[in-house]
């Protein structure tokens, strides 16, 4: 048996698969009268599997239907495993009565203002070397539907020249009509000269006259992105530090170091517009540094003569950046503030999905302790489960969409990578919040300067905040 269908009602359908020869987790091919609508992967952990002896521990599916298969008529659902191409048998029958469309109870919960304004967010997926000298970049892309995309090279990247840029849509049907549209991106990369630095950074522009983001280089800070020269510079960690930071290691390498120099390469590019002297050396906090992916990058690269300091609740991990990054002084913090540093005492703080797994009541907390260590001045740089994040992935249920429509925040699922693993076994979550929600009470504790919705990675938001 390949796997089953656990639960499948008018709103979402789980299960799991295993491939059948080496136990490994599979991904599924969901049908609705014999057209297909999702191909997903079984990555969510499945501990009662591994107990039966079956698998290492995931295989676990879940799958919301955020569009309108067919209102109130009957509709059979197929879920077939990719690797043998078998059907999952389930006992609770194969119709189902559909009653209304949970895309437009989700959308009404996150307000469609959320959708209507221009975004643009880039982050690359992959390198592959054509030649000595050339590179072909795949990268994805948010834009809106009339921009005319095109990358070119950051200020900083001398020498260097980029062509044949391909575009290709990417419908996403939970999205709402109308609102910006993810785009796949390939385009070669020729170093004309030996690249000086350790990477290379480049700018998403709007060629559309139309547009009032034309001419625009960069369109804000968040639409760049980078990849490495090489990767002799940066130091990779081993496959249980992978796990713990992005889950199962076999969807980690190769982009694990692609995104952590591009992820660090946004923060610098942060830093540069909203900080009031980045000339002098500054000290920078990884609040969450995991295994030094965006911390390495940004400390070797990016700000050479900054102190990069880095903390964490994950002992496991705060004990390898100690004994292998001896370039970025890394301590373990406890789940609540305070923070060993004195007050006024840092320039910069950055949380790359931390936020997204705190309750808001740690979420305050945590907030009240960076406006302590902040220097006047200072920035925060934090991420976010936004609108976006919400709808383009399905692994949601209906008690999250009721509680962020009442309180903009949702934060009652627990975490299944890294929370179990945690002493403090309840503390991660899988929060998602909204944009008015974050504007409303963040700005209790700092001043909230910018907002770019999906531009970490085009998935979280990226909200900095000042210290006055």
């Amino acid at each position: 048996m390949p796997g089953h269908v656990d639960a499948l009602d008018s709103f979402e359908i789980t299960g799991w698969a295993l491939e059948r020869d080496n136990r490994a987790p599979d991904r599924v091919t969901i049908y609705i009268d014999d057209k297909e609508v999702a191909q997903i992967p079984c990555n969510l952990p499945r501990p009662d599997l591994q107990n039966v002896g079956l698998g290492t521990g995931y295989g676990g599916f879940k799958y919301l239907f955020l569009e309108c298969v067919g209102a109130a008529n009957p509709q059979k659902v197929v879920v077939r495993a990719q690797s043998s191409g078998e059907i999952l048998p389930h006992t609770i029958g194969k119709e189902v009565n559909w009653v209304g469309t949970t895309i437009t109870l989700a959308r009404s919960a996150l307000g469609a203002a959320s959708f209507g304004q221009p975004i643009y967010a880039a982050d690359p997926r992959s390198i592959i070397r054509d030649g000595e000298q050339s590179l072909i970049v795949a990268a994805s892309a948010l834009a809106p539907r009339d921009a005319i995309l095109d990358v070119v090279p950051a200020a900083d990247a001398e020498g260097v020249a980029i062509s044949q840029l391909e575009s290709s849509d990417v419908p996403i049907a939970s999205l709402p009509d109308g609102t910006p549209n993810f785009r796949d991106l390939r385009f070669r990369v020729t170093a004309m000269t030996p690249p000086r630095s350790r990477y290379i950074g480049f700018n998403l522009i709007d060629q559309n006259r139309e547009s009032r983001d034309y001419g625009l280089n960069p369109i804000n800070p968040a639409a760049c992105m980078c990849i490495p020269v090489g990767d002799d510079w940066l130091t990779a960690p081993g496959v249980k530090n992978y796990e713990r930071t992005c889950g199962p290691a076999s969807s980690v390498p190769p982009s694990f170091n692609i995104s952590g120099v591009s992820i660090a390469y946004q923060l610098h590019s942060l830093a540069d517009r909203f900080l009031p002297d980045v000339s002098r050396p500054l000290t920078i906090l990884d609040w969450g540094i995991g295994c030094g992916r965006v911390a390495v990058p940004l400390k070797r690269g990016m700000n050479p003569n900054a102190q990069v300091i880095g903390v964490d609740v994950d002992r496991f991990n705060a004990e390898w950046c100690m004994e292998h990054l001896s370039d970025i002084k890394t301590s373990i913090c406890d789940f609540f503030p305070p923070l060993e540093f004195p007050a006024c005492s840092i320039d910069m703080i950055y949380g790359i999905s931390v936020m997204t797994h705190l309750t808001q009541g740690t979420q305050f907390a945590w907030l009240k302790e960076i406006r302590r260590v902040l220097k006047p001045g200072g920035i925060c740089v934090l991420t976010t489960h936004g609108e976006y994040a919400f709808l383009i992935h399905n692994f949601l249920d209906r008690y999250v969409i009721n509680q962020l429509a009442s309180i903009g925040i949702s934060d009652i699922t627990v975490d299944a990578n890294l929370g179990p693993k945690l002493e403090f076994e309840k503390y991660y979550r899988g929060t998602f919040q909204l944009r008015r929600q974050v504007e409303d009470q963040w700005s209790k504790f700092l001043n909230l300067i910018a907002y770019y919705p999906v531009g970490l990675q085009v998935f979280q938001d990226i909200v900095v905040m000042r210290k006055e």
